[in-house]
């Protein structure tokens, strides 16, 4: 399965990133890259830590089919009924996760390193405090209990997951007719940019990350932003552009309170 994420997400990382610098191209490019160390520094955190963490996610799968069977196991499906289930069981999951994420205060003061970022590319797919990882590893290492997947098909949902992730971390825009057709059920990049917004209207909708159902179902859609293209801003504004930057302090900040630059 390793070899996917190479064959598969490396390419689409590096795919949609080189098609992002053609578009900047004389653009906001320079001012873009400055974020991009702090991106990459959580990167090589998080690759540190989920390289740990993803292993965890199939030995759990892998010990919970030695485990009693309390009921259904979801191994007993093949591989292709396995990972539609897992993807709507994940997917409802995931949301509910993200969002608390943003109304418990305690886990936003993790996840707003995620929304600081003052553009969306690809790099933002990866831009998470080590301590949110942990604790969304930990979350799905239960689930991965309860469901009893295969390991085959917890790693292929993870492939998905992680592919939706930098597709829809971009600001390069699908025609009209795709977009109402795929985005339908799945996200799209318009969809998760309004989630981006530093408006927390926009900000506080859109959170899913394969399917947006969960979203539709729970009333927190929203196709397009409220705000017309020249006043939406991605990023957070209590959050100042050279702090968003700062690697140091992106990790230090679910310790400095809930609103440490906040001005008298």
């Amino acid at each position: 399965m390793s070899d996917l994420w190479i064959w598969i997400w490396v390419p689409l990382l590096v795919g949609i990133t080189g098609l992002e610098v053609w578009a900047e191209r004389g653009g906001r490019l320079a001012e873009r890259s400055m974020r991009w160390p702090a991106n990459l520094g959580l990167f090589f955190l998080e690759i540190s830590t989920t390289s740990l963490l993803s292993a965890g996610l199939v030995w759990t799968a892998s010990l919970s089919l030695l485990a009693p069977k309390l009921g259904f196991a979801l191994a007993a499906l093949p591989l292709s009924g396995q990972v539609p289930v897992l993807v709507l069981a994940f997917g409802f999951l995931a949301y509910w996760l993200h969002r608390f994420s943003h109304q418990v205060p305690l886990l936003w003061r993790f996840h707003r390193i995620h929304h600081s970022d003052r553009f969306v590319d690809p790099s933002t797919s990866l831009r998470h405090h080590p301590g949110e990882v942990i604790l969304t590893f930990a979350v799905f290492q239960l689930a991965i209990l309860a469901l009893q997947p295969s390991p085959q098909a917890v790693a292929v949902v993870a492939l998905i997951e992680r592919c939706f992730g930098v597709a829809t971390h971009t600001t390069l825009a699908l025609p009209v007719w795709v977009e109402r057709f795929v985005g339908f059920v799945f996200v799209t990049p318009q969809q998760h940019g309004v989630h981006h917004s530093d408006f927390s209207r926009e900000t506080n909708t859109n959170y899913g990350t394969v399917l947006n159902i969960w979203d539709r179902i729970f009333g927190t859609f929203r196709a397009k932003p409220l705000r017309d293209a020249c006043d939406f801003r991605f990023g957070l504004r209590e959050i100042p552009q050279d702090k968003a930057e700062d690697l140091v302090v992106l990790l230090a900040l679910p310790v400095m309170g809930q609103d440490p630059w906040k001005r008298t």
